[in-house]
Order: C-alpha cells, then structure tokens, then sequence
C-alpha cells in the first residue's frame, strides 16, 4: 500500500527527507512551504529551498502565508492524506489540522528534544559545543516539539 503524504518543510535541512519520500515511491499530494522572503542585500525575494525543489521536480507545492484560515483548512481536508511529514516548516499547525490524516502529523526535528527546542537547533548545538547530537522524530501534539 503506498501512502499519501503531504510534507511540510521550507529550508534546505528538509529537502533530502522530501527527496527520500519521492524515491521511496511515496504518493506526495502537496508540500506546503514558506512564502518568499526578502534577504541578503538589495533585499531581494527569495523562495525556499523546498520551495526551488518543487518547482524543478514539478511537485505540487503552496506556500501560504499562513494555515489558520478557512481556505487553507478546506484545501487540507480534501487531500485527505494519510500522513503528513513536517521538517523544519516555520509555522504552528493549527489543532484543527492534526486530526484530519490517518496516521497523523510526524516532525522530524534537528535536536534530541529535548534540547534545543524550537528554531535553529543546529546552530545552536554548535555554538554551544555540543558534543552529541541528533535528530528526534514524534508525532505533532497541540505544544510545539512535545510530542511521544
């Protein structure tokens, strides 16, 4: 049985976890990453890494600014995915998302939780000096990066 997956992810850290899905064969029914922001000098606009990875492999992808809204929620349900897989997304799901898959929201997050919480976990290992590092993979809970 192949699954239907939709994966959430914005910077490079989570495009080979999207890559490792498609080669595994498994059905990506959308990706939803961030909006392009303006950085570096000028200020020029700068779409996501997963954003860049979509367009060149013809994924289906949507950025929106943000997914607690009607709209966004309507789209979400008629998917109806099986699973979704987050890496490194930038946005709280809303609640109301978390009981519309299958098997539920998986995270893939950059730290052995729970240990650099939140954004940038990688750096922050870093600049600390950590010696041991990981990745801690859970199922997404209403609290940010709390889940079993």
């Amino acid at each position: 049985m192949t699954l239907n997956v939709v994966f959430m992810g914005t910077p490079k850290f989570s495009v080979p976890a999207l890559e490792i899905l498609i080669k595994e064969k498994f059905n990506i029914l959308k990706v939803y990453t961030q909006p392009p922001k303006k950085s570096k000098r000028g200020q020029k606009i700068n779409s996501s890494p997963i954003e860049n990875f979509c367009k060149k492999n013809e994924i289906n992808f949507s950025n929106p600014k943000n997914l607690d809204n009607e709209k966004e929620f309507n789209t979400f349900q008629k998917l109806s995915p099986d699973i979704v897989i987050v890496v490194a997304y930038g946005q709280i799901i809303p609640k109301k998302f978390l009981t519309k898959t299958k098997f539920g929201f998986i995270n893939i997050h950059g730290s052995l939780l729970p240990k650099w919480r939140g954004a940038a976990p990688i750096q922050r290992a870093i600049m600390n000096g950590d010696k041991k590092i990981g990745i801690s993979i859970m199922k997404i809970e209403e609290k940010l990066d709390s889940g079993p």
